[in-house]
């Protein structure tokens, strides 16, 4: 499921992996190498991830045609294994982030039975067509997430 409430953004999806699984697949660096892109044309760069508050993270997918997209921030919030918080700015890429300097991205992870519900909220866009197209990524990055996790 995917909304546009405004210049936010609202993806959920449901996981068939505990809640752990889930939340370490989103958050360390090791396992995020296996699967962070947000297409199937793109795969895993360079990640760096110091998951405290206050810690930083980097995360660099790389495009078919060697085009690298590096996604930066700082983690606001970590409550392991429920709830994870922290900004979110392109590197090197002003226009798609134009008009929204400071967005924040607020991942819930609750547990459904023997799986997880994922509910992601990415607010503060300047525009609703920066928050489309984050919505097309943010809908792709969980499905990568499903292919990785096992369905």
């Amino acid at each position: 499921m995917a909304a546009r409430e405004g210049t936010a953004v609202r993806v959920q999806r449901r996981f068939a992996a505990p809640r752990e699984r889930v939340f370490d697949a989103w958050t360390n660096a090791d396992v995020l190498r296996d699967w962070w892109s947000a297409m199937p044309n793109m795969s895993p760069g360079k990640i760096d991830v110091d998951l405290r508050e206050g810690g930083r993270y980097r995360l660099e997918m790389i495009a078919d045609d060697g085009a690298v997209h590096t996604a930066v921030g700082e983690y606001r919030e970590i409550r392991r294994p429920e709830r994870v918080v922290y900004t979110w700015s392109w590197e090197g890429n002003d226009d798609a982030m134009s008009g929204s300097a400071d967005t924040l991205v607020e991942v819930e992870f609750a547990a459904d039975g023997a799986g997880t519900v994922v509910t992601l909220t990415h607010s503060g866009f300047g525009s609703d067509e920066i928050a489309g197209m984050h919505q097309q990524g943010w809908a792709g990055t969980l499905e990568q997430l499903a292919l990785h996790l096992g369905g």
